[in-house]
């Protein structure tokens, strides 16, 4: 059975107060009674004395030996019981005549010093001692009960004051506007530590909250421009009666609204990989070729001129479908934001791939923002796609390495490093 967290601390502070109050009950207890052994101890010393000097005295013809075994009986004339003599010591009363320790018993008895028997009792106290641990132990039970009580009632809402605040908190967020939680407390203190880490659980909610509102930006974006060349072409073929041309500029841009559905699908995927991935001998050399030709078909309007020092084969153990969406994407956005009339160089030396065109660069300001998810660097123009976020996240799942080297105006150069 579980147990609320709020029972459970009120059981661990009963427990303890049972402990605590049960061991000063006992040093109490102990401390009474050896309060009253030291009193009690004098009081019937000097009342043993006062009633050995009686008997002493009604007895004088009785001779009393204190350093020898007692007499035999017939020499004591009769006054022990028969076999007592032989197990007395006269230590005992020299004991009690220097005031030494006393030993007391709970019930009436004779106590035997020297030859002379004196009885006392002391059984009322011993039972009082009795029911004072008795009424401490009920007392003690009483207690940690009403302590149970009154921790469950009051001490643990007080103590969890700050985690009941925090859970509020947490289910009153608005990703819309997410608010991270400020309790006012020592750093150190131990809830705080637990704040900090919702706090930074609450600034990842908050960017990837940022990315999914861009994602959806993004992908209306991206969808928009394919739909505009459908539909103005299909208005094309109505008014003109003309069909070769315009149906195949509507099959490229249907082709283009798939893959991207296969991207933004892809994307799901890779933002949670986990595990190893399947790999096969490939051959980069015809990937790269095969891009490059379709890329031509699609921006052929702006006269890019292609540049390639590629061996005729080049052969990689790794994911053919990984690497496609790699090359494919560094080549797009090469075409993308080049300059009409523009180049692209792609050079494979090495294990390196460089991809370098004449386009108008990336800033400075912004060269470290390109791979973010969705990143724009200005909201009323052309960004950088999703392309190159998966072309970072495709790098590090194959664990290859990625440079990027612009300037404004200059254009960009791409260099993977398959390892």
């Amino acid at each position: 059975m579980k147990i609320k967290t709020s029972t459970r601390i009120s059981m661990i502070f009963s427990i303890f107060t049972f402990f605590i109050v049960g061991t000063i009950l006992i040093l109490l207890n102990v401390l009474s009674f050896f309060a009253w052994y030291d009193e009690e101890r004098n009081d019937i010393t000097k009342k043993m004395e006062s009633e050995y000097a009686e008997v002493l005295e009604e007895s004088s013809d009785i001779t009393i030996q204190r350093k020898k075994m007692l007499k035999e009986l017939s020499e004591l004339g009769g006054y022990f019981s028969q076999g007592s003599h032989r197990e007395q010591y006269n230590q005992v009363f020299l004991e009690i005549y220097s005031r030494e320790d006393l030993f007391f018993v709970i019930h009436q008895q004779e106590t035997k010093f020297g030859d002379i028997l004196i009885p006392y009792d002391v059984s009322t106290h011993a039972y009082s001692q009795v029911r004072g641990i008795k009424i401490g132990v009920l007392l003690l039970f009483i207690f940690t009960i009403l302590s149970f009580i009154i921790s469950k009632l009051l001490f643990t809402k007080l103590a969890l004051k700050d985690i009941f605040y925090i859970s509020k908190k947490l289910k009153d967020i608005d990703l819309n506007h997410v608010e991270k939680i400020d309790l006012h407390l020592n750093k150190n203190d131990e809830i705080n530590t637990i704040v900090d880490s919702i706090n930074n659980f609450l600034d990842i909610i908050e960017q990837n909250t940022k990315s999914l509102k861009d994602f959806n930006s993004q992908v209306a974006h991206e969808f928009k421009t394919p739909l505009m060349v459908i539909s103005s072409e299909l208005e094309y073929l109505i008014l003109s009666g003309k069909n070769n041309e315009s149906f195949g500029k509507i099959e490229r841009q249907i082709d283009v609204l798939n893959e991207l559905l296969e991207t933004f699908l892809f994307i799901s995927k890779i933002e949670n990989f986990k595990g190893d991935i399947k790999k096969n001998t490939i051959d980069i050399s015809s990937i790269i070729k095969e891009k490059t030709d379709i890329l031509k078909k699609i921006y052929h309007s702006k006269g890019i001129k292609i540049v390639e020092k590629i061996p005729g084969s080049i052969l990689l153990t790794t994911n053919k479908k990984l690497v496609e969406i790699l090359i494919k994407n560094i080549l797009d956005n090469a075409f993308k934001y080049n300059k009409q009339g523009g180049k692209i160089s792609i050079i494979f030396d090495k294990n390196t791939l460089t991809i370098k065109d004449s386009g108008v660069g990336i800033s400075k300001k912004n060269l470290s923002k390109i791979f973010d998810s969705f990143y724009r660097a200005n909201t009323k123009g052309k960004g950088y796609g999703v392309g190159l976020n998966i072309v970072k996240k495709i790098t590090n799942i194959l664990d290859y390495k990625l440079e990027v080297k612009s300037e404004k105006g200059s254009g960009t150069e791409f260099k993977i490093i398959f390892k």
